[in-house]
């Protein structure tokens, strides 16, 4: 558990003090149960969940540049939930975010290299954005096993009720229900395949990874639930499985 902050005031070379930052005021919108992705470097580093919505003339914290910035902020508490190792940008973001937009921190060319805007805070489209989540969820899945419900749990709610049919606010709930569900999903699968990787026989549940046959960023409700819809498959199998280089043939086999 932790928290983003960002000045509340741009400072010029003379000392005086201007708008803020773009990219830092859109922090003023973030609301409890929001997610943000943690990249710097050209590497993804984890996920943060909105505890609450950001507190305005919050002081600026201990290790911050003392003249740089402007003594005054938002400060939002935020869950923080890392990966054991940093991943590549390029790598999560394989087939994602093809199209350019503006401010986006994220696109990628026709080579597979990743490019984007050097910014603090943005928002990102949701049909590139959930499956992204997707993507960090799944190695949270197996590194940090109920890591979203524990995230979930730190967060008190919303500050006042969301604005009728918000997009976000639809889509925000969408996904925690939907992850919350890759628990009930996962267990489901464990018991049906009796423990073990599909494919390997592998026997180590920690390992295993609870994979959709048709993707859970096109899946209906039903189907992200359905254990029908689901392989137990080891990491090797599983990403080898999701970019389409394996595959089951009519009679069971790979």
């Amino acid at each position: 558990i932790g928290a983003l902050w960002c000045p509340n005031r741009s400072v010029r070379e003379d000392g005086t003090l201007t708008t803020p930052r773009w990219h830092w005021s859109i922090i003023e919108g973030a609301g409890a149960g929001e997610f943000v992705v943690l990249a710097r470097d050209g590497r993804i580093e984890g996920i943060g969940i909105f505890r609450q919505a950001a507190i305005p003339d919050s002081p600026k914290p201990l290790g911050f540049p003392e003249h740089q910035w402007h003594d005054m902020g938002w400060l939002l508490p935020t869950t923080f939930i890392l990966f054991k190792q940093r991943r590549s940008r390029d790598e999560l973001t394989t087939g994602l975010f093809g199209e350019k937009v503006l401010h986006s921190p994220l696109f990628n060319d026709g080579r597979g290299k990743g490019h984007g805007a050097q910014i603090y805070l943005t928002r990102i489209r949701d049909t590139d954005g959930i499956a992204l989540f997707e993507r960090i969820a799944e190695i949270l899945d197996v590194e940090q096993p109920g890591w979203l419900e524990r995230g979930i749990a730190n967060s008190p709610g919303d500050q006042g009720p969301p604005e009728p049919n918000s997009p976000a606010a639809t889509t925000r709930k969408a996904i925690i229900q939907a992850r919350v569900g890759q628990g009930q999903f996962r267990k489901s699968l464990l018991e049906m395949w009796g423990g073990r990787c599909c494919a390997t026989g592998l026997d180590i549940p920690d390992l295993l990874v609870a994979s959709h046959i048709h993707p859970w960023a096109a899946a209906s409700d039903v189907e992200k639930l359905d254990r029908f819809n689901g392989l137990l498959l080891s990491p090797a199998f599983d990403a080898a499985f999701d970019k389409g280089l394996i595959s089951l043939a009519t009679d069971g086999t790979w």
